[in-house]
């Protein structure tokens, strides 16, 4: 019983130009993880999915910019589907409680490294 992260990804753009002696560094990027539940035979992929952030984005990234899109993993024939519906209720709850605070505070970091390696242009 676990839900692992399998996929992280950012998509987008990054550009690294000198100028006057001075690394700046410009990107315009949408970061996605996505995630596999499984819980005694029943499950749910998840996809965590951030708005888009760039270079001189001022504003914070919070848990509420953070999208999540669940697929139910179809049960096997036989399966108690209210104790699939319970599965998949559980991981969406885990997600939206603590996946996507920590998914923001992870872009948070991120957005701090860009910074501090020439990605603040002002």
């Amino acid at each position: 019983d676990a839900l692992k992260f399998v996929e992280a990804r950012l998509e987008g753009s990054c550009v690294s130009n000198v100028r006057k002696g001075r690394q700046i560094l410009t990107y315009d990027l949408v970061a996605k993880v996505v995630c596999a539940g499984r819980r005694a035979g029943a499950g749910v992929d998840a996809v965590l999915t951030s708005r888009e952030f760039c270079h001189d984005d001022t504003a914070p990234l919070t848990e509420d910019d953070v999208a999540i899109h669940l697929v139910p993993i179809p049960v096997p024939d036989g399966f108690d589907t209210q104790r699939a519906m319970r599965t998949h209720e559980l991981f969406d709850n885990l997600l939206r409680r603590k996946g996507r605070a920590r998914f923001a505070q992870l872009l948070a970091t991120l957005r701090d490294t860009l910074r501090a390696k020439g990605g603040d242009s002002s």
